[in-house]
């Protein structure tokens, strides 16, 4: 669906942000991975070179002399070098292309074992142990910081070995030349063979981490869908946005995890989607496909909707204008009139589930979203088709109607247009109606407390009769709100600014705002970036159940 408020890239139960899907996102996955090694590489060089000087040094006087004589400075080079590396690959001005960054891949790490070689090569205390070592941990330290390919690992690996070999050709350390030449080819004989194994040893581990990968992105196939970015996460599952297999327009597919998977779980996502399908209006998202993957993964795929949600838009924006909160109204009215017309009541009208986008040209095209809370007004029903009483508090705090807290079973369509009552204060004043410490205090105010408008700058305010109209919905009695959604409709028609915003004022608020939300995409800022991502906009808000 959309993707921004509820439904915000983290980790979860299907923790598969760490998998790069395209060429940009494996360019940014090595870059990111490479810059990781070299600030590893920051803090392990400088500490091994101070514990194995130490070793050796029995007064400061001896520790300057390694640092400076016996090899201690290659060290503390290679560690600046990667301190600079690290800062050139975290920017997010460079961008390297794969093939470049595969090649600071193997320049790296044949860098690092000729350091660490060229570095024991100085020091007359040296051993073919440490030289041995130092390659394997580099090479399988490398291995587990960047995964690749077995191939490319070897093909690292092998180029690792010739400098190290070749600096020990040279000049054999202190255990190769003891004895007679023939003990010192054996010596290094034997060190090929350790520097053999320690190629197999990354290789064996490229292996798994790289089948790990390749299993988390098989994963990612529901179907004839592949999931690109987790989008959100709410009460009833994960989001994310996919793309089909044969058709090209984005797609959001809802997950219902195995771990959520119980009996009512199931149900009442089978519900969601089923009572969903059912609703045919331009104001209600859309349902695409249903299904179980063998795994017993159940999900459904929707329209994806790049927009924004109204808490997004209140806090761009701050509070918007009358004529603004009516248009918006009106078209969430027009969708929940359907859904009441068919016994639906939504349960969970709030600011996050009602979003903006664009659709064949239209600005500021309203799309009601996530009916995971829908009610049948008939009854509820258990697993077994038994009717059964809801007793529990169900919808989100701000927003929820009186009844849903005093007696959740008499929810009627009235509920909805409290709800969305409490949207439209919102979006007049730029807070919800009531506020409090509590879920207790909270839910105080909602039953006993009256609203508190906010003062009108002149007698005759342009946002009078508009008050007018959520006061009625905001009435704490049902039978003093709007029978019905085609009521409030026509009350909001006859207010004096219900034309006062169209297609002219919208598309000049997106061409302002819209552009400066995709530029902060494609250059985030995280000290001025006031507006999450489109696809961030399902952003769970806290539920009472």
């Amino acid at each position: 669906m959309s993707a921004a408020s509820p439904w915000s890239r983290s980790r979860h139960d299907f923790a598969l942000g760490s998998v790069p899907r395209t060429d940009d996102e494996a360019r940014t996955f090595l870059q990111e991975r490479l810059a990781l090694f070299c600030k590893w590489c920051c803090v392990l060089v400088p500490l091994a070179m101070l514990l194995y000087g130490s070793v050796h040094a029995r007064s400061l006087a001896n520790v300057r002399l390694w640092v400076v004589h016996q090899g201690g400075w290659v060290y503390l080079a290679l560690s600046l070098l990667c301190a600079l590396l690290w800062n050139v690959y975290r920017s997010p001005r460079v961008r390297l292309s794969l093939p470049v960054l595969n090649l600071c891949d193997l320049v790296l790490t044949v860098l690092s074992v000729s350091c660490a070689s060229l570095g024991l090569l100085l020091d007359p205390h040296a051993l073919i142990h440490q030289a041995t070592a130092a390659f394997v941990n580099i090479l399988f330290f490398r291995t587990v910081l960047i995964p690749t390919t077995v191939r490319w690992t070897v093909v690292v690996g092998l180029a690792a070995t010739l400098p190290m070999l070749a600096c020990l050709h040279a000049a054999p350390f202190q255990a190769l030349s003891p004895g007679s030449p023939e003990d010192a080819w054996v010596g290094f004989g034997g060190m090929g063979i350790m520097c053999i194994f320690g190629i197999v040893l990354s290789a064996v581990g490229a292996h798994v981490l790289y089948g790990l990968r390749e299993t988390a992105r098989h994963a990612l196939q529901l179907g004839q869908y592949t999931l690109l970015d987790k989008i959100g996460e709410g009460g009833m599952g994960v989001v994310y946005l996919a793309q089909h297999a044969l058709l090209r327009r984005p797609t959001a597919v809802k997950l219902l995890p195995p771990g959520r998977a119980s009996p009512n779980d199931v149900e009442r996502f089978e519900r969601e989607v089923q009572l969903t399908s059912l609703l045919t209006h331009p104001n209600t998202v859309a349902i695409y496909d249903y299904g179980r993957t063998p795994d017993g993964v159940f999900y459904y795929a929707m329209e994806y909707l790049d927009g924004f949600s109204l808490d997004e838009l209140v806090r761009l924006t701050g509070p918007q204008p009358p004529g603004r909160i009516i248009h918006i109204l009106r078209q969430a009215l027009r969708a929940l009139a359907e859904a009441h017309g068919l016994g639906i009541i939504h349960r969970d009208i709030k600011p996050a589930n009602i979003l903006l986008c664009e659709r064949g040209g239209v600005y500021d095209f309203v799309k009601v979203v996530d009916f995971g809370l829908v009610k049948e007004l008939e009854s509820e029903s258990d697993a077994r088709g038994n009717a059964t009483e809801i007793t529990a508090i169900i919808g989100t705090p701000h927003y929820i109607s009186p009844e849903a807290i005093r007696s959740p079973s008499e929810l009627d369509p009235r509920s909805d247009l409290y709800a969305l009552g409490a949207v439209g204060y919102f979006l007049l004043t730029g807070k919800p109606p009531f506020d409090g410490n509590t879920l207790i205090e909270i839910y105080s105010h909602h039953l006993h407390t009256n609203v508190a408008w906010p003062a009108r700058p002149v007698p005759e305010s342009p946002s009078d009769d508009l008050e007018a109209v959520l006061r009625a919905c905001l009435a704490k009695a049902q039978k003093d709100r709007p029978r019905d959604a085609a009521t409030c409709l026509a009350l909001l028609d006859q207010c004096r600014n219900a034309h006062a915003w169209g297609p002219r004022e919208a598309h000049a608020w997106w061409m302002e705002h819209g552009a400066l939300r995709r530029r902060r995409q494609l250059n985030p800022d995280p000290e001025a970036q006031t507006l999450p991502m489109a696809s961030r906009t399902f952003s769970p808000q806290r539920k009472a159940s």
